[in-house]
């Protein structure tokens, strides 16, 4: 019943049903208990919730002015979500079969433009375009920390992500550093922006792994 709500809730029942089994997934967490993940699992729920990232930008673009902050926090309550699933072993195992990758590749999200954000009718739209990056980096360092730095599959993914969305995260950096600009809105949010991004680069071996592939490349050619 509280994922039903959380699916197809009205108004802020969608959000108390998300604020609901988030606490439950965090009460499993501590005391170990796979219950509620496995319960989400037999529901097909984060399936659903991973689902939904698809649809982020779509979303915000085609709502009213006056309707958007409503459904920022039900992304943000949704994301916390996903996040705390993806923060034990079982959890990150069900997120990544569920099609995170592909899904957060559909959205596009990293693909848009850091500068403009998602072109969302909104003064701070580039402050809420940083937070949807944050929330979303956050769940995939939890799901490459905890499916541990020595699973191929898992590694794979995230490296393709950072390598498809390098653009994005070089503007990121170059934002934080002051190049091009001031820098506006929340400079804390934009330095945990650069620790995420940080974060996964280390965690995934990306600059090693590409070092790796310019040395392969450069043999190849000399042969």
């Amino acid at each position: 019943m509280i994922c039903d709500d959380a699916y197809a809730g009205k108004g802020t029942c969608k959000i108390s049903a998300l604020l609901l089994l988030d606490s439950l997934v965090t009460l499993g967490n501590r005391e170990g208990s796979r219950y509620v993940i496995d319960a989400f699992g037999r529901l097909n729920f984060i399936g659903v919730i991973v689902d939904s990232i698809k649809s982020i930008p779509y979303e915000l673009r085609n709502t009213n002015h006056s309707d958007i902050p409503a459904l920022l926090a039900f992304y943000t309550a949704l994301l916390a979500l996903l996040l705390r699933i993806s923060q034990t072993r079982l959890g990150a195992t069900h997120v990544v079969n569920a099609g995170l990758f592909p899904a957060i590749r559909t959205s596009q999200i990293f693909s848009a433009d850091p500068d403009i954000g998602l072109e969302i009718e909104n003064t701070q739209a580039l402050e809420k375009f940083f937070r949807l990056m944050l929330s979303l980096l956050r769940v995939i360092n939890a799901v490459v920390v905890s499916r541990g730095t020595q699973n191929d599959q898992t590694l794979t993914q995230a490296r393709e992500f950072l390598q498809e969305n390098r653009g994005c995260a070089v503007s990121v950096f170059k934002r934080n550093a002051g190049i091009g600009g001031k820098v506006e809105g929340n400079r804390e949010e934009l330095n945990e922006l650069v620790d995420q991004f940080t974060l996964l680069v280390s965690a995934t071996g990306f600059m090693e792994s590409e070092e790796k592939k310019f040395e392969e490349r450069d043999r190849n050619v000399f042969s």
